[in-house]
Formats: C-alpha cells, sequence, structure tokens
C-alpha cells in the first residue's frame, strides 16, 4: 500500500513500488535485520503519527532519501515495526559503513491509523518530501565537484616528477636529441 502524506509532484521521477519491488524490500529487510538498529524496550502502542516524526526528524544528512518504508512483522509478543528509508531506485539508503538507516520497533499493539494502512499487507510506503531545497542541493553539487577536482590534483603530485634545473638543462642537452617521444 503506498500512502502519500506530503503533497508531492509525481514528475520528479520516483520509480514506483511494484508486486516485485514489494517483494525485494521485505526479503532485503528480513536479510539485513541483524544490520539495522533496534529500539530495545517493548512499546505498549506503536503510533502512525510518532512513526512519521521519525522519519522527518531522522532523515539521513546528504542523501538521495525519496520515500521512507514501513515494514511489518507479526510477532509473539506483539508487532515489529521496519522503519526503512529508501532512495528514488527503491533501495534502502546506507551509512558509509554499509549499514542501513532506519530502526526496528517492538510494540504490543499498533494504532487505528497503522492498522488502518497495514490491512493484510506487510508494506506501507511513504513518499518523503525533499528536505533539500534548489540552492542547497546545488551546493552540495559543486563541493562534490571540487573535492572530485582536488583529489585527481593530489594524485597528479605522485605521477610527475620532481625536476631540478640541472636535470632539465641536462634532458635538454643531451637526452632529448635521442628521445624518440620528441
Amino acid at each position: 500500500m503506498i500512502w502519500n502524506p506530503f503533497s508531492k509532484d509525481s514528475s520528479e521521477g520516483s520509480k514506483q513500488i511494484t508486486p516485485y519491488e514489494e517483494k525485494r524490500i521485505l526479503a532485503q529487510f528480513k536479510e539485513w535485520m541483524p544490520r539495522i538498529q533496534v529500539l530495545p524496550e517493548l512499546q505498549p502502542q506503536l503510533k502512525y503519527d510518532a512513526i512519521i516524526k521519525y522519519f522527518d526528524s531522522d532523515c539521513p544528512p546528504n542523501s538521495t532519501v525519496t520515500k521512507g518504508a514501513i515494514i511489518c512483522q507479526k510477532r509473539p509478543k506483539g508487532q515489529l515495526l521496519g522503519l526503512m528509508f529508501l532512495d528514488e531506485n527503491n533501495r534502502f539508503v546506507c551509512r558509509p559503513d554499509g549499514t542501513p538507516y532506519g530502526r526496528q520497533l517492538l510494540g504490543e499493539k499498533l494504532d487505528k491509523k497503522l492498522n488502518n494502512n497495514f490491512r493484510s499487507r506487510d508494506l506501507i510506503i511513504v513518499e518523503l518530501k525533499s528536505q533539500k531545497s534548489g540552492v542547497a542541493q546545488f551546493h552540495q553539487e559543486v563541493v562534490s565537484q571540487f573535492s572530485e577536482w582536488l583529489q585527481d590534483f593530489l594524485k597528479m603530485a605522485e605521477v610527475i616528477p620532481v625536476m631540478t634545473y640541472e636535470d632539465a638543462i641536462q634532458y635538454f642537452i643531451t637526452s632529448r636529441p635521442s628521445d624518440p617521444r620528441v
């Protein structure tokens, strides 16, 4: 079930969730569960509004997050919810060390909004509003490009040997005439 609490222009190019994508997201969550942060205390009731606030407040910085995934699994003591951030290709957004952004919550029951949205499903997709302004995105792109140029420039120092004045004169007087590259 896809639910959109924020108005978002559908022309932004975000990939739609197909039944295949839904199964892939659920399988990936199951596989990555040990790597996802768990809040250890059992909560009496998990609330939809608190989950939406989590997606707003804990959205990864400098990322391409476009959606939030709320995954529900039944447990003997209640419900386990996985709250994951997805990019425009419906992939989990990960930290530099490879662990996914998100968390797991265990609750005795779900509030009315969550129950109504899940019904017989295991996944809710929440479209998130972009938190970056156009200026911020432009600034990030400029900084990223400058960083790449700087790294390339620093690599050049390793490639170009240091040549003294005497070496240059020696090259032009003796080596250059017989050098086939010149």
